[in-house]
């Protein structure tokens, strides 16, 4: 079944959360019910982008939770994520960037000032005033 490109896109944000690793610098629980939407989110575009055997079983082994439209298959594995080290800054940029433009498509009506969405993303990605600037 063909996706839409805006849950596409959704999608990629949520994956992109969980590759990246948390942006302050703590594993965060592993099968927490965050984890398990990010893990939801990256098998979707799995199953999109690879078909076949290959792709299904990599899907369920990143999503073990969400059953396979496949009758009969399960899971053979699990995979777990966890943060190696420090997070790619290019994917923290573009968490900051997607962050920051949903804030301003929430709030379009309600004329709130760009540094109120700067403000919002250092407290939400728990970066410097400077950070967050360079960045947008």
């Amino acid at each position: 079944m063909k996706r839409a490109n805006d849950d596409k896109m959704a999608d990629d944000m949520l994956a992109l959360e969980l590759l990246a690793g948390p942006p302050n610098g703590r594993n965060s629980k592993h099968f927490s019910q965050r984890e398990k939407q990010l893990r939801a989110a990256l098998a979707r575009r799995i199953r999109d982008q690879m078909g076949g055997y290959t792709g299904e079983l990599l899907a369920l082994a990143i999503d073990p939770f969400t059953a396979s439209a496949w009758p009969g298959m399960k899971p053979t594995t699990k995979l777990k994520f966890m943060r190696q080290g420090r997070p790619s800054s290019l994917l923290i940029e573009r968490r900051v960037i997607a962050f920051i433009r949903e804030q301003i498509g929430k709030s379009k009506s309600q004329k709130a000032s760009l540094d109120s969405y700067l403000k919002a993303a250092e407290d939400a990605f728990i970066l410097s005033r400077t950070r967050v600037h360079e960045i947008w």
